[in-house]
């Protein structure tokens, strides 16, 4: 399960009060949000629309298709990819064949066997879905600047 401590500083204003109506929309963990790692790059070459290649898989191998044939390290050790709501780290380096197939190793392993032809994203907006993870908190400073804290983890149920 992916957690994130997510710290926001010296914030003032409506930067302050869109912090707050976020964190009491939320509701305790009662809704949910996405989350990306902002300082992220993808390494790997990409290229196609990345599809899940057949029903029922489960484990850390996710076979995939619609990659731009013959790519080397098409996806590579430490990028990212998501469906369903869920978020995935690719842990090797994968190669794209001839017939624009791709096996990735990911981990943590697959919560439930994802849709054939499901898109799976691999750049631009990979994110997954979280909730609180606990009671978010903020401490104001003679009335002029606020910081916040709060701790999120995935929502290994979300699809």
């Amino acid at each position: 399960m992916w957690r994130a401590t997510l710290q926001f500083s010296n914030l003032t204003g409506d930067e302050r009060a869109e912090m707050q109506a976020f964190l009491v929309k939320l509701n305790g963990q009662q809704h949910r949000f996405t989350l990306k790692d902002h300082s992220y790059t993808r390494r790997g070459a990409g290229g196609g629309t990345l599809r899940v290649n057949g029903g029922s898989q489960s484990g850390t191998t996710l076979l995939c298709d619609g990659a731009t044939a013959s790519v080397n390290n098409y996806l590579r050790a430490g990028d990212y990819i998501s469906f369903d709501g869920q978020l995935y780290m690719v842990v090797a380096d994968a190669n794209s064949d001839a017939s624009r197939q791709v096996t990735l190793s990911i981990a943590p392993p697959l919560r439930f066997s994802p849709v054939n032809n499901r898109i799976v994203t691999y750049s631009g907006d990979v994110e997954g879905v979280f909730m609180l993870a606990g009671s978010a908190s903020w401490d104001t400073q003679l009335g002029i600047v606020s910081n916040f804290t709060l701790e999120a983890a995935q929502d290994v149920l979300a699809t």
